[in-house]
């Protein structure tokens, strides 16, 4: 398809990036991963394992995801209609990406609150986290 590796990214064993998807800095895609759709990985981040990262999903940061429970999008969500991006990190908290946002979970919390006070994007965006927080296996 349209996919691109680039930068010091490296894709390896029976790792696929395909369709539009992007891998770049010093992103490392290996063993049965894929990374598909419109996904964008990059920063220094780990997919691996049977991890599957698709749609529209932005893993960036310190990100590590070995298995589908490593992450979590939702499209469609907040005042812009994005996407957000839960993924577990190498320090085993959870970081999330959307629009021009990278930080960890609590960061996260801070932005809403300051951004949307207690509107039906905040709301909507503290259910997501709650879902995040439940789904993202942090024990491995």
């Amino acid at each position: 398809g349209n996919a691109r590796v680039s930068g010091n990214a490296w894709v390896s064993g029976n790792a696929r990036v395909s369709d539009n998807a992007k891998v770049s800095g010093d992103a490392n895609v290996y063993g049965n991963a894929w990374v598909l759709g419109n996904a964008n990985v990059y920063g220094n981040v780990w997919v691996y394992g049977n991890a599957d990262v698709s749609g529209d999903a932005d893993v960036s940061g310190d990100a590590r995801v070995s298995e589908e429970r490593h992450v979590l999008w939702i499209s469609k969500i907040g005042s812009r209609n994005d996407t957000v991006t839960f993924m577990s990190s190498k320090d085993g908290g959870i970081l999330v990406s959307t629009g021009c946002f990278l930080g960890t979970l609590k960061e996260f919390k801070e932005k809403v609150r300051s951004t949307h006070g207690d509107n039906r994007h905040a709301r909507a965006y503290y259910l997501a986290i709650e879902m995040a927080e439940l789904q993202i296996d942090l024990a491995e």
